[in-house]
């Protein structure tokens, strides 16, 4: 595709004006790409669609139905940033390339060091928004998650792999972890609503004041308990290893504040059940084992799978903290 031509095009059949600079390929995307275009109506965003993921036949009306649970989140007031419709659909398509194409936001996302008690304010408060949206109680259907951390250690060994002695370290305390976590999902309250499912730092843009929520693609029905533990350990440094206690209370206040939904649960077992941490590190150690991927790739697992066995050790050090608050205490 020749870039230039494409996003003039784009801009034609749209009747956005013409390019005025040259389209600027935005960081991140390891899926998509996603652009700043520059035209004579004004900037836009556009974020390509990998081509590989319409191949499967049910993608498009997977697309179809994120459409629909972003209006809801548009009905519900909540700050992002939404696709722009064209004779009803969002999915837009130009010489054969299907995209999404928004308004510019001229915002950044916050570095950990930044986050300030407002913006814990703020994004809880629009969290609450989220999970307000057809709020439902479930039963649970928990599965175990099993992990056979022996065989991971000798294949990264036989393989040289420097991730052996850090699972090796820490073998008996993350068997530990996960033994507790598998037997905290039978036990935790189940719900369902719509959940952002990456609610941390780099999916907010920030200008000042203003910001928007951006990221809607991962949108779907999950449990919000885990999702308000989760993304109030981000947003109070966890993800970083700088846990404020004082970030993590005006975040949970902030949202019991607001929130429409029934609080009533055992919180230590939503903390202990949300074994996200786990799948993540397995999935970057079958990654790294694979022998047909680019080294440029299996050094970012390495490292992906590195920082994942030290999130799941600091986070179980946080933990009696974490579940000290007022509100969790409840």
């Amino acid at each position: 595709m020749e870039t230039n031509s494409f996003f003039s095009d784009l801009l034609e059949k749209y009747g956005l004006g013409k390019l005025v600079d040259d389209p600027i390929l935005l960081p991140g995307g390891q899926l998509h790409e996603s652009y700043k275009l520059s035209a004579s109506t004004g900037n836009y965003a556009v974020k390509l669609i990998n081509p590989s993921v319409l191949e499967d036949e049910y993608a498009l009306k997977d697309f179809e139905k994120e459409s629909k649970m972003e209006d809801l989140l548009a009905a519900a007031g909540v700050c992002a940033v939404y696709p722009i419709s064209y004779n009803g659909s969002k999915m837009l398509e130009v010489n054969g390339r299907y995209f999404y194409l928004a308004y510019w936001f001229d915002g950044m996302p916050l570095s950990y060091d930044e986050v300030t008690e407002f913006h814990c304010k703020e994004v809880a408060e629009q969290l609450t928004r989220i999970h307000s949206i057809d709020f439902k109680r479930t039963e649970n259907t928990s599965e175990t998650l099993s992990i056979d951390f022996d065989n991971y250690i000798k294949r990264c060994k036989e393989a040289s792999l420097p991730l052996a002695d850090m699972l090796n370290d820490n073998l008996e305390l993350l068997k530990k972890i996960l033994s507790k976590g598998n037997q905290a999902a039978e036990n935790v309250s189940m719900a369902l609503s719509l959940c952002h499912n990456d609610y941390d730092l780099k999916n907010v843009l920030w200008n000042n004041d203003q910001y928007r929520i951006i990221d809607l693609e991962a949108v779907a029905y999950a449990n919000p308990y885990q999702e308000i533990i989760s993304s109030a350990l981000s947003w109070s440094g966890a993800d970083n290893f700088c846990f404020s206690e004082k970030l993590f209370d005006v975040y949970m206040n902030t949202y019991f504040s607001y929130s429409k939904i029934d609080l009533n649960v055992n919180w230590m077992d939503v903390f202990d059940s949300n074994l996200r941490r786990f799948k993540w590190l397995e999935f970057n150690l079958e990654k790294v084992l694979k022998n047909d991927i680019p080294q440029e790739e299996r050094d970012a697992a390495i490292k992906a799978a590195d920082k994942a066995i030290k999130r799941i050790v600091y986070f179980d050090q946080i933990r009696d903290t974490v579940l000290n608050n007022d509100k969790l205490k409840k």
